[in-house]
């Protein structure tokens, strides 16, 4: 047989010298030469053609396992047709096989309405799950510290004074004494004791907020004055109520006694002395079970050191030097430096003494804690 293919024979030449081109749209033909041996020549037949299949013919008579979408071979039916044999024919292990995988079988059919009644579920729960803003919250509250406003925008917003004071107690602290004082000394003498009055870190801010109160007092009750008197008036009472966490650990010995023990915070004349003792021993005592003496716990004191390191932050304007508070509180810079970092402060150039503050060899470092 030939194959005779003229759809690719090169075309002259264009005027142009541009070569057409060679495809003339119709496919080659089929020939079929014949031999005459007597002349001695070929003679081409024009042949049509045909499109054969090879087939075996000693696989004619075996059908393969059709399906009901057509002739492929149902793989599944195979399998079920093994499984077959191997239960009848099959050894004791062979027929083990057999039937753990029938117990591993999943019956697909009941899988949609499974996934339905999963996804629902998985809504109904989403829905009563908290959100991030209410984990947040309660990780805080569940702190020992004073809880911060987190969408506060500046320092004095994060921990405001009705957050660290009570708001019924904080306009209600008795400060009248502390404003009558004719001098530093004399203000020591009614300050919560012991503690605050014989250090000079309280001592010196209070009396500077009560000179900045008389100074505003004697000008007038006008503008800015105004505002300048009633804003050393509450770091006053802001002064005074750390004076008063400060003494109240002193005197842990005697938390059972509340008649001594507002007499040893000078509240025993105030009328809501009796209600400020009772804000004290609910934030910062712990009562064991069963009832007894209150005390004050690791947590408890932990929860009272911020609140004076927050309180702190206020009445040095948000930069703080933790080693001069340390001294004051008779307790070690580090502890104080982790207090303050506790409630969101940052450390700038800080070397942290070996020695604790009771130690003569203490020497305050140039060092600032910021809000």
């Amino acid at each position: 047989m030939f194959y005779h293919n003229t759809n690719w024979r090169p075309k002259p030449l264009t005027p142009d010298g541009k070569r057409p081109p060679a495809d003339k749209g119709y496919s080659g033909q089929y020939l079929i030469g014949v031999r005459d041996p007597n002349t001695n020549t070929i003679t081409l037949h024009r042949a049509p053609m045909f499109t054969m299949t090879r087939l075996v013919s000693s696989l004619q008579n075996l059908s393969a396992i059709k399906d009901d979408s057509g002739p492929s071979a149902d793989w599944s039916a195979r399998v079920a047709a093994r499984r077959d044999l191997g239960d009848v024919f099959g050894t004791k292990k062979a027929k083990a096989t057999v039937r753990a995988q029938d117990r591993l079988k999943v019956d697909a059919s009941h899988m949609t309405a499974m996934l339905e009644e999963v996804a629902d579920g998985i809504d109904e729960s989403a829905a009563v799950l908290p959100t991030v803003e209410d984990i947040t919250e309660t990780e805080a509250k569940g702190k020992p510290g004073p809880v911060p406003d987190m969408a506060a925008t500046t320092p004095a917003e994060v921990y405001p004074p009705n957050v660290l004071i009570p708001s019924s107690i904080l306009s209600t602290l008795p400060i009248q004494r502390l404003l009558t004082s004719d001098d530093e000394a004399s203000m020591r003498k009614v300050l919560p004791q012991p503690g605050p009055g014989q250090t000079d870190w309280v001592s010196s801010r209070m009396w500077a907020l009560v000179k900045r109160v008389k100074a505003n007092s004697s000008h007038g009750e006008g503008g800015i004055l105004r505002t300048n008197r009633e804003e050393a008036r509450v770091k006053l009472r802001m002064a005074f109520y750390l004076a008063l966490l400060w003494a109240f650990r002193k005197n842990r010995g005697v938390l059972d006694d509340k008649a001594t023990l507002m007499g040893k915070l000078r509240i025993d004349g105030a009328s809501n002395g009796e209600v400020i003792v009772d804000d004290l021993l609910s934030r910062f005592a712990e009562t064991p079970r069963g009832g007894g003496k209150p005390i004050l716990t690791t947590t408890s004191e932990t929860r009272l050191f911020t609140h004076i390191c927050a309180l702190a932050l206020h009445l040095d304007d948000f930069a703080v030097d933790p080693h001069d508070l340390a001294l004051a509180l008779n307790i070690p810079s580090a502890k104080v430096i982790d207090y303050f970092k506790s409630i969101g402060c940052t450390v700038s150039d800080v070397n942290v003494p070996v020695a604790t503050p009771s130690s003569n060899a203490l020497e305050s470092s140039a060092a600032s804690l910021r809000k």
